[in-house]
Formats: structure tokens, C-alpha cells, sequence
């Protein structure tokens, strides 16, 4: 296990995968709405498929409007965050254009 110092911030790479959402929610939070997909199916090369809820904010969650529909796959990039969530960060640049 890695200690850090108080008041610093491990660095969590973003990674590219495959998601498939079972559903599409939208919630509202202290600093707005923000996109919730519960238990979605990503698929990563070279690592078993597994179930995740996966969370979207701001402009990101703006970007997705229109582009997420349940059971079609969309290639999406992931960052882990400190609780252990899986964040969407954005999508690939050659699809967001």
C-alpha cells in the first residue's frame, strides 16, 4: 500500500474502454445534474469484461447528451477516482468531433 502526504494527489491515468449501458439516469446534486449509467458493461482489451456504475458531470455529461443509448456500445475514456468510482472523462478524440 503507497502512503501520501497530507494534501496531495495520487495520480489516476485515464484509460479508453468499451461501455455498453443497461440504463441511463440523471440526477441532481449540490452542483447540478449530472449523468449516472448503473451498472454498464465495459470491456477493456486484455482484462475480463466486469459491471460498473459509471458517473458523468458537467461539460462531459453535455458532450454524451444524445451520444449514450441503452445497449448500443460507445468508446468512452475512464478515470478512477480517490472513493474508487469510475468517472467519464471524456470520449476519444477522433468520436468527439
Amino acid at each position: 500500500m503507497t502512503s501520501h502526504a497530507a494534501g496531495t494527489t495520487r495520480f489516476r491515468p485515464a484509460f479508453k474502454v468499451i461501455v455498453t449501458p443497461g440504463a441511463i439516469e440523471t440526477r441532481t446534486g449540490e452542483n447540478g445534474d449530472y449523468t449516472v449509467l448503473p451498472d454498464a458493461h465495459v470491456a477493456k482489451l486484455g482484462r475480463a469484461d466486469r459491471k460498473h456504475t459509471l458517473l458523468a458531470f458537467d461539460g462531459v455529461r453535455q458532450t454524451l447528451e444524445g451520444r449514450l443509448k441503452p445497449g448500443q456500445p460507445i468508446e468512452l475514456t475512464l478515470r478512477s477516482t480517490a472513493r474508487g468510482a469510475l468517472k467519464i472523462v471524456g470520449m476519444p478524440t477522433a468520436q468527439a468531433a
